[in-house]
């Protein structure tokens, strides 16, 4: 029994002391904290992991990867490495930036002109985003042509379109617009005449044409007589003091630069003029080819022997042959060629201002540049005014011009000195008159019609026509000077009906000067190519250093010419 009170009371010892050490408090475990970290690809990538919920402390690897034509460019915390490592600790989200490649456009331009595109200037390097597509427009400077695109693209059309796709270099080129005729002026009998003058103005392009013109003669026209392209010029000098003196012709050959080299197949072969007057311009033997007409009156002293007409045929080989028409000898002093008579040839009209010649000799064509002169045609010589030939008629010059559009040539013809009436078989005529005779295509002893007349200003020296004011039907534009030669007076002339009346003063506003010396030519055109119609006088080279000349300029403004030099 007392053993058994004794194991009671060991137990409740070791009880006792069991319950004294659990009573201790005991610590728990911290909490496992977590996070959210997101990751994401702005546009033209992927990212290898999307991230989620991780412990704090851990570390998540990530790669940016760029798809296509695009490139990492960086995270969008600032980190620039396209894989990093990010430590948890706390939410956060990260995205991949990226942008396309840019590539390099590298625009080169040779010669005269501009590329027009809506991001970049002309001769520039720019970056394009990859896939980009560009659009070049070519725009040349004036005298230049556009000659085409090279490089990453080959093309001559004026407007293109450029894929970006890596790093490109175009070139524009640009073309220096040679001196060039309308050939086919040639082919066909026009109505025009060439004075002597510059139809491309090529002094603009080339000081030293201005020499090489001068340094040898003042008789000059320019022609692309080899048909090449580019403007070629024959020359010769007129010698007025010695009776039947005759330099000799020089051809020079142009090229696109305007420069001009002498033609030693043709220059020193062909006798020029005593006294050149004008040259004409056209095919006269129907080859294709332009051919000129050399006009001169001769010796300028009494007893006035006249001169000849000489025609230079130019042909397919490039060299030149003549006629010397000998058997035509007048004081010719102007003239002027057209198909008078519909055969399809250019036919010839010389104007003699001596009198006790005929007032003019009309030269028909055969068709290969052999002419007869026929006087059938010529009113003046008619039996109705027999004698008027002989004695009283006298001009400067003429022109040929289908006045009343009926598709046969009219003579202009500009007197030398005007105002006095001269009465043959009872018939009351101003033959000194600048008139139109109207043609029918057979002759001219139909219609004519004498112009208005200038008192003090007889002589009409030079004529040209233009639409002035829009209306379909050209004026007459007469260069009028005195018979001193002191000052000039432009008159304009409009058709009212079958009449021709003055309106100088509605389209010119300063059309005289009594203090310089005349005019010698006067001709209207684009000289230019600026769109707006010039009117200027040509003085040759040989009078430019005389103070009495002076150059002249106006501009066609709202159909009026109005002076600006």
């Amino acid at each position: 029994m007392r053993k058994f009170f004794f194991l009671i009371t060991v137990f409740a010892l070791v009880l006792s002391c069991s319950s004294d050490e659990t009573s201790t408090p005991v610590t728990p475990p911290a909490p496992i904290v977590k996070y959210t970290i997101t990751l994401s690809a702005g546009e033209g990538g992927t990212v290898s992991t999307t991230g989620g919920e991780y412990e704090a402390g851990q570390t998540v690897s990530v790669t940016a990867t760029p798809q296509g034509e695009y490139v990492f460019t960086s995270w969008s915390d600032g980190n620039t490495n396209a894989t990093r490592t990010i430590t948890i600790g706390s939410n956060s989200t990260f995205t991949a930036n990226f942008e396309k490649r840019k590539y390099p456009l590298t625009l080169n331009i040779e010669g005269e002109g501009e590329v027009i595109e809506e991001i970049i200037n002309a001769g520039r390097t720019t970056d394009y985003d990859s896939g980009t597509t560009v659009k070049l427009t070519a725009v040349p400077a004036e005298g230049w042509e556009f000659a085409g695109w090279t490089g990453a693209i080959e093309s001559t059309e004026l407007e293109v379109q450029l894929l970006v796709s890596e790093a490109k270099e175009i070139n524009a080129e640009f073309s220096f617009i040679c001196l060039t005729n309308e050939i086919e002026d040639y082919l066909l009998p026009s109505y025009e005449t060439f004075k002597i003058r510059h139809p491309k103005d090529i002094t603009q392009v080339n000081d030293r044409v201005e020499d090489y013109l001068h340094k040898y003669g003042t008789e000059k026209i320019s022609l692309d007589y080899n048909k090449d392209g580019f403007m070629d010029f024959v020359t010769f000098k007129n010698d007025y003091e010695i009776e039947g003196n005759r330099d000799l012709i020089k051809f020079y050959l142009g090229d696109c630069e305007g420069n001009l080299t002498l033609d030693e197949l043709n220059s020193n072969k062909f006798e020029g003029l005593v006294h050149g007057r004008k040259i004409l311009l056209g095919d006269y033997n129907n080859d294709t080819y332009p051919d000129i007409f050399l006009i001169g009156h001769g010796w300028d002293k009494p007893p006035f022997p006249g001169e000849y007409p000489v025609i230079l045929f130019s042909s397919e080989s490039g060299i030149f042959s003549e006629s010397r028409l000998t058997e035509f000898i007048g004081f010719f002093h102007g003239g002027a060629s057209g198909d008078l008579d519909n055969d399809g040839d250019l036919d010839v009209i010389l104007t003699t201002i001596t009198q006790g010649k005929n007032a003019f000799t009309y030269l028909k064509n055969n068709g290969n540049g052999v002419f007869n002169e026929d006087i059938n045609i010529n009113p003046f010589t008619n039996a109705q005014f027999p004698n008027v030939n002989q004695y009283e008629n006298a001009f400067l010059n003429c022109e040929l011009f289908d006045f009343n559009k009926d598709g046969d040539l009219d003579i202009l013809f500009m007197s030398q000195y005007e105002g006095e009436e001269i009465i043959y078989g009872g018939l009351k005529n101003n033959y000194y008159s600048t008139k139109i005779l109207y043609g029918n295509g057979s002759d001219f002893n139909g219609t004519q019609i004498n112009l208005p007349l200038v008192e003090e200003w007889r002589q009409v020296y030079d004529a040209d026509f233009y639409d002035l004011d829009g209306d379909g039907i050209e004026e007459i534009i007469l260069n009028r000077i005195r018979d001193s030669y002191q000052g000039w007076f432009i008159q304009i002339l409009k058709k009212d009906g079958e009449e021709y009346i003055d309106n100088t003063n509605k389209f010119i506003d300063i059309n005289m000067s009594d203090s310089d010396f005349w005019n010698v030519w006067l001709e209207i055109r684009d000289y230019d190519n600026d769109g707006v119609i010039e009117m200027r006088n040509n003085i040759p080279k040989a009078l430019k250093n005389d103070a009495r000349f002076k150059l002249h300029e106006w501009e066609l403004i709202n159909g009026k010419l109005i002076k600006v030099n």
